[in-house]
């Protein structure tokens, strides 16, 4: 099964100020999130951003480029599933995708159980597994077995681009190899 952008939609979820500090690498994860962003933005896939309530609002480097976008426009939520949210669930509708990029923290509660709904409602989960993370590492990787058990497509922030890409030789393909080989240099082996 490819991912095809026609069909997709970023959805990055609850990467906050009171919550990232304590997060398992977070720097990797904010580097991958703000770079599966920034190939939304460049090639036009809707992106949706969910915060968790009293949570404060998405770290400055992803918002920035939400920002710049005209992307940020979080649905604010009580739920751990944003799906159980009314009004996510009528931003999801609206623009139609059947596969999900998925992106966030925390990978056990959160994003799992957004992940969860989400398959159980026809959609197509592409976890951004590199761009998933909890407080412990232990907590994110037994989300990350649960999700592919249930059908979640487990991909790299990597692949996932390249997916969206198709093809080499493009003008999107020169746009965004640049952010590719500035994500890679950033990444610490």
């Amino acid at each position: 099964m490819t991912l095809g952008r026609e069909q997709s939609m970023l959805l990055v979820v609850d990467v906050q100020d009171k919550l990232i500090d304590s997060i398992h690498e977070k720097d990797r994860i904010i580097i991958n999130i703000r770079a599966l962003v920034e190939v939304a933005c460049a090639l036009g896939l809707p992106v949706q951003v969910t915060e968790q309530a009293k949570l404060g609002a998405t770290v400055a480097e992803i918002r920035e480029v939400l920002e710049r976008c005209g992307l940020y426009k979080p649905v604010v939520k009580e739920y751990f599933s944003c799906y159980q949210d009314d009004g996510f669930r009528e931003l999801i509708q609206g623009t139609s995708p059947s596969h999900i990029i998925l992106c966030g923290i925390e990978a056990h509660i959160c994003v799992m159980q957004s992940a969860l709904d989400l398959i159980v409602n026809n959609y197509q989960v592409y976890l951004a597994v590199d761009a998933v993370s909890s407080h412990r590492r232990g907590d994110c990787e037994t989300a990350v077995e649960r999700l592919k058990n249930a059908g979640a497509v487990v991909a790299s922030t990597e692949m996932l681009i390249y997916e969206l890409l198709e093809k080499a030789g493009t003008d999107e393909f020169r746009g965004i190899l640049p952010l590719v080989k500035g994500r890679r240099n950033s990444l610490t082996p």
